[in-house]
């Protein structure tokens, strides 16, 4: 029953990795979805909406969010890299160049959209943190491919922001008064830790392990 299993979730991680590989998405009741090709990371597929790219500091609340059936948790979802790691796993069951061409080519894609602080997808910190695991997570997969080398340097350094994002925008609040730290936080503490245990080699790794598990302590 196990093997039985187990060979099931390796065929049900190639067929969405071939999904993937064609842009096609179905998440937060989007259905199924081409997302073009390069892919658009700053639209609302659903809605058709797109965001200006812009520091994210000088977006308004009104922009991120003007109502009218737009969601800019769509677009978000897609940033956080889940499928990414489906790509990555693909590669790491298969070895066939499909899955890890389709990785970096969307890497690259995303990185050129979305440089370091500019666009919606550098608005919530727990997207951030979300993201930087996901990356993380498909470096471990794919650490024996051909493009690791090649790309391995864009990458950490994309992570060491994506750190430095977070140390600097932790989402604590106020409620009542009171300071609240909430699930968002949780998982910017979170990522910052992981960033700081996998990625030793970072200037600020140290720091963020020390502090990261001092704050989920």
């Amino acid at each position: 029953n196990n093997k039985y299993y187990l060979q099931f979730w390796c065929n049900q991680k190639i067929i969405a990795g071939d999904i993937i590989c064609d842009h096609v998405f179905n998440f937060l009741g989007t259905n199924k979805f081409d997302w073009g090709n390069p892919i658009n990371w700053m639209s609302d597929i659903k809605s058709d909406h797109k965001w200006k790219k812009k520091h994210y500091t000088s977006y308004s609340p009104n922009e991120l969010m003007p109502g009218n059936g737009i969601d800019i948790k769509i677009p978000w979802e897609l940033s956080r890299f889940h499928h990414l790691v489906t790509i990555a796993q693909a590669w790491d069951l298969t070895n066939d160049k499909k899955y890890s061409n389709e990785f970096f080519s969307q890497w690259s894609n995303w990185q050129d959209s979305n440089p370091f602080c500019y666009g919606i997808n550098w608005t919530n910190t727990m997207e951030v943190a979300i993201r930087a695991v996901n990356l993380i997570t498909c470096l471990g997969l794919l650490k024996d491919d051909v493009g690791y080398d090649k790309n391995y340097k864009s990458i950490i350094k994309a992570i060491r922001q994506h750190g430095l994002y977070i140390e600097n925008n932790l989402e604590i609040g106020i409620h009542n008064g009171k300071i609240s730290a909430t699930n968002h936080y949780l998982a910017n503490i979170c990522g910052i830790t992981i960033i700081g245990m996998t990625c030793q080699g970072l200037p600020e790794s140290n720091r963020w392990v020390k502090t990261g598990m001092k704050a989920l302590e």
